[in-house]
């Protein structure tokens, strides 16, 4: 049992230090918008190097916002405009009008009902959560806990009953249960569905053998138990 946890916790650091080596962090948004022009690339680095310089000199002079922002703003608001009028000049048909206008939704007239605590509401998304969280995770005290031992008077081999495995667990197996389920909430690692996917081939082996030295000991390792818990109001 010793061995199969120490060969786990040698694979989550090698897994680890594999995706911080070759991974990159996502930083969000694929591409440029498609109203984004030459002009705004050049107003935009222009607005960055005079801020940069405002910062480096801000010790020695108060700082202030650059005119160069504002000429980017202006330059901003002018593509988009440019952009958008020449999309609606080409609409010919009912289905290009709906491409160019089925994104834009005007704000939401219902929101989420307020939560009851008492005498009060709670209407603040951030005071619903905790509401929540505090309702949850405080529900219990010591009072609440057993009198007597449910295991007291069980003999050794009926408290520690292995599973009856009789045959290895196959490579199908381990994949579908890995890479086919639906789910595509990371782990407590940030990894997710999508990256096991891609790095199957390399790693199949190993946890199809981890998974099965873990049916035949009757071992369900602690770091399968961790899990992190979202509350939405």
């Amino acid at each position: 049992m010793a061995k199969l946890t120490q060969w786990l916790r040698h694979f989550n650091s090698a897994w680890d230090l594999a995706v911080k080596t070759a991974g990159r962090q996502v930083r969000g948004g694929g591409h440029d918008a498609p109203w984004w022009s030459d002009e705004c690339k050049k107003a935009h680095r222009e607005w960055r190097a005079a801020d940069r310089f405002l910062r480096d000199t801000e010790e020695a002079v108060p700082y202030v916002v650059p005119p160069e922002r504002l000429h980017f703003l202006a330059v901003v608001a002018k593509a988009k405009k440019l952009y958008w009028r020449n999309q609606l000049n080409e609409v010919r048909l009912p289905a290009q009008l709906y491409r160019v206008v089925g994104w834009h939704r005007g704000p939401r007239n219902c929101r989420a009902p307020p939560i009851k605590a008492g005498d009060r509401e709670i209407t603040d998304s951030k005071e619903k959560a905790q509401h929540i969280a505090k309702g949850l995770l405080e529900r219990f005290s010591q009072e609440d806990d057993l009198l007597e031992d449910p295991l007291e008077g069980w003999t050794e081999v009926e408290a520690n009953l292995t599973l009856t495995c009789h045959q290895p667990v196959s490579a199908e197996e381990a994949e579908a249960r890995t890479i086919g389920i639906s789910s595509t909430s990371p782990g407590v690692d940030g990894t997710t569905v999508y990256l096991l996917k891609q790095c199957w081939p390399r790693i199949a082996k190993a946890v199809t053998a981890l998974f099965d030295r873990c049916l035949r000991s009757s071992h369900y390792p602690s770091e399968w138990k961790v899990a992190e818990v979202a509350l939405v109001p």
